[in-house]
């Protein structure tokens, strides 16, 4: 059975992974990445969301949205499977 794209989101983030919307889309075919994301939220997934800096096609600064979910991760690296 094909997993939905909410499924592969939060196996990517589960393991680690950050995420923006052009990574989400590239990834899983997903065009509504921060509507997953809330879909996951009000599952209790604690989702956190970094504004990154980077540079636009027309030379000009701006911020998007990077989601990580930290928990996992520091989960992790406590039971030292991380490092």
């Amino acid at each position: 059975m094909k997993r939905t794209q909410k499924e592969q989101i939060l196996e990517w983030l589960s393991k680690g992974g950050k995420l923006t919307s052009l990574d989400a889309l590239d990834l899983f075919g997903c065009n509504r990445l921060a509507a997953r994301i809330s879909e996951l939220r009000q599952e209790d997934c604690d989702i956190k969301v970094e504004y990154i800096g980077i540079t636009n096609r027309y030379g000009e600064s701006t911020r998007i949205a990077e989601y990580s979910y930290p928990q996992v991760t520091n989960r992790l690296s406590t039971s030292g499977v991380m490092g």
